[in-house]
């Protein structure tokens, strides 16, 4: 199963939660400037795989919350942790900004 994040995802639909996530993964190997941001708030990223086939995956919530909820699954490797602290720090506040401006 691997290491997973539960988030609100308010207006937004899984299918469009997992088209940004898709936009985001392709967009980070070329964003240097994300990349140093991320450095500022403490990750790692040196000793991550920011390129290839993206490693999260997106799915409805279990349960009572599953309408209000999605879930992050980034696997079960060493990586696991690292990848879901970067999919909180970077590719939720770019879903949350690109959903605002969107009018999501």
């Amino acid at each position: 199963m691997g290491r997973e994040l539960a988030f609100e995802r308010g207006a937004l639909e899984p299918a469009e939660i997992e088209r940004l996530n898709a936009e985001i993964w392709a967009d980070l190997e070329f964003d240097e400037t994300a990349k140093a941001a991320l450095k500022r708030d403490g990750l790692a990223v040196e000793g991550l795989r920011l390129t290839g086939p993206n490693p999260f995956l997106v799915s409805a919530g279990d349960g009572d919350s599953a309408p209000a909820t999605v879930m992050i699954t980034a696997g079960d490797g060493p990586q696991a942790q690292a990848l879901l602290d970067l999919w909180r720090v970077h590719f939720l506040r770019r879903i949350r900004e690109r959903a605002g401006r969107d009018g999501g």
